[in-house]
């Protein structure tokens, strides 16, 4: 086969037709543990979907359906009705929390093989067949039967089904452990071999101390509670008690009205816990007890139908955003008592004014931020959907994570000169933004800050500013070798400057209506997701010098066909596909180069030149 472009072609291979197995899967960074289960009715399926977040780890809601129920706003099976980029969002954020799962299970994984491993080596040795069988199982029994009694008795008393598994997976692995050293100690040929003993003994309680701390920490780490926490209910609450208080974890009557108790069982309502009030659409009001001190990130979130809450004198802590994806709140109240809060406009402020908290989801038109604000907080106007302005004092020097995420209808944004850092996600799907402009004395600029923002098609830069610059409205390093972000809105053809060593990792995601990137013959690394979901691209050809593709780099194109240099020595295996699905993407190789192993390998299409 012979073409104009590629007149030295050789040899072509077809890929083999794509499965048909359907797989979906869903993680985000704000809700990584929710798990949403809604009963079976007479014309119900009984569908449950579940759904691991960073924000909300330990929520676990459950609900009955009737006639008018539907699924809350928050729930993938509602992104029908939710804009399509949240959803990709969503999905996008996850990746930096990953590691930790990976890690976890990874040691879970060890520890289960070496249980395996030290069960059987102990059979192995149990070869005396003077003993009796029965005799040392009822001693093994004995010496299981007080601990895992215990265990089981609190796996039916957790809250959460994920830490139920794990604790179950615990007692799984104890008694592999168990039984293995006292095959290996009781069966052993030289019982008066001390060091021998010994020996086993000391694999046994390394073992038991690391299953202890898998027990206490990464789970805790990953969930963001304690797995040893009791949870018992009165009056339809989910509660548990912490530190001589009482912490709400969850409601799961049918009042639309909620009156948290003040007291349960004598004990005061000290706490109400991360997503513990919240995902319920029937939800129209919250009445927060005087006695209150904590109040957790997410507690009410995505309650749509919320019309008002106070908050009383005695909280001192709140954590995040309680109030993202309120919809129909428009003001905030707090008692005039409380010496760590206040409202302004509705609008919740530390109480010396130089943090705003949260501003509630039903607030319209524009936003006048006082002049003593400092600190924009994480997720402080996240969903504030009908926002179409934000004026930003003077003084203004961060904008925390998430800060301005979903805010659709935003068109104005001016960052004052004291801005120093900007959060992850800050701007996300800020879909009526065009344009932004970075001061000189911003220094940090977090993963995502403008993604999503369909419309905007430049990000200025102050030519004073020393850790970033700009051109022709796309972000760069200051020294212009690294491409950070190309706007959303950016169309037709791109050339990345001369001197860029690194396309970074997401630089055009979203891209759709670009249709040619010109790569300059610098750039040796591309990076996570760098071109994904660019629609519009679909031909291109990398440069001599290219040695690295990472992973999910060209997932969502439309790609038919790219070059491949011989130079790169790297293709993480998912850059072009996911799971078992095939792209229909040419790449064009040398035969016997690593992109040619590549193609070979995943059976993706290719075509050797010379």
């Amino acid at each position: 086969m012979r073409t104009k472009s590629h007149p030295a072609t050789r040899f072509v291979r077809k890929s083999r037709a794509d499965d048909l197995g359907l797989q979906f899967f869903l993680r985000t960074k704000s809700y990584p543990a929710i798990r949403f289960v809604r009963r079976s009715s007479a014309d119900d399926l009984g569908l449950q979907f579940s759904v691991r977040t960073k924000s909300y780890p330990t929520a676990h809601f459950v609900r009955k359906s009737s006639d008018s129920d539907t699924m809350p706003a928050s729930s993938p099976l509602a992104r029908k009705s939710r804009p399509p980029c949240m959803i990709d969002a969503r999905i996008t954020q996850s990746y930096n929390y990953n590691m930790k799962d990976i890690i976890f299970w990874l040691f879970i994984a060890a520890g289960f093989i070496a249980g395996i491993v030290l069960m059987v080596r102990g059979f192995a040795l149990y070869k005396d067949p003077s003993r009796s069988k029965m005799r040392f199982f009822l001693s093994c029994l004995a010496t299981l039967a007080p601990r895992e009694t215990i265990l089981i008795f609190i796996i039916w008393n957790l809250s959460f089904s994920y830490m139920r598994f794990i604790v179950i997976y615990i007692v799984f692995f104890e008694i592999l452990l168990l039984l293995g050293f006292i095959f290996s100690f009781l069966g052993s040929k030289k019982p008066s071999d001390f060091r021998y003993r010994a020996k086993n003994f000391s694999i046994f309680f390394l073992s038991h101390l690391l299953v202890l701390t898998l027990y206490v920490g990464p789970s805790t780490w990953i969930s963001g509670s304690s797995i040893m926490e009791y949870v018992q209910w009165s009056d339809g609450f989910q509660y548990s008690e912490r530190s001589g208080g009482i912490a709400i974890l969850q409601y799961q009557g049918d009042e639309t009205d909620i009156v948290v108790p003040s007291a349960i069982n004598d004990k005061p309502v000290t706490e109400i816990a991360k997503g513990a009030l919240g995902f319920d659409s029937r939800t129209t009001s919250i009445t927060i007890p005087d006695g209150v001190t904590n109040i957790g990130e997410s507690a009410f979130a995505k309650c749509t139908s919320l019309t008002s809450i106070s908050i009383p004198g005695s909280v001192i802590v709140i954590d995040g955003n309680p109030f993202k994806g309120c919809s129909s709140l428009t003001s905030i109240d707090v008692s005039p008592d409380n010496a760590h809060f206040v409202s302004v406009d509705g609008i919740l402020y530390s109480k010396n004014m130089d943090r705003v908290i949260a501003c509630p989801g039903g607030k319209t038109g524009d936003v006048q931020i006082p002049d003593s604000v400092k600190h924009l907080g994480d997720s402080c106007f996240e969903d504030c959907s009908n926002l179409t302005g934000i004026a930003l004092p003077d003084k203004a020097e961060s904008i925390g994570s998430q800060a301005f995420y979903g805010c659709y209808s935003l068109r104005e944004f001016t960052m004052s000169n004291s801005m120093k850092s900007i959060g992850e996600s800050a701007f996300f799907c800020c879909w009526s933004l065009e344009e932004i402009q970075i001061p000189a004395g911003v220094t940090t600029i977090g993963r995502h800050a403008f993604s999503g923002c369909d419309k905007m098609t430049a990000i200025t830069v102050s030519p004073e500013n020393l850790n970033f610059s700009s051109d022709s409205g796309i972000l760069y390093d200051k020294e212009q070798t690294v491409l950070l972000h190309c706007p959303s809105g950016k169309s037709g053809d791109v050339t990345v400057l001369p001197g860029v060593t690194t396309i970074g990792d997401f630089a055009f995601r979203g891209c759709e209506r670009i249709t040619s990137v010109t790569l300059p013959d610098s750039v040796t690394t591309l990076g996570i997701q760098a071109f994904y979901g660019c629609k519009g691209i679909t031909s291109l050809v990398l440069p001599d010098g290219v040695t690295e593709i990472r992973s999910w780099a060209f997932i969502g194109c439309n790609l038919t066909s790219i070059t491949i240099p011989d130079s790169v020595t790297s293709i993480d295996r998912d850059a072009f596909k996911t799971n078992n699905n095939t792209p229909n993407v040419v790449i064009y190789c040398s035969e016997n180069s690593h992109a040619h192993t590549y193609a070979k390998d995943n059976d993706i299409t290719y075509v050797l030149i010379e």
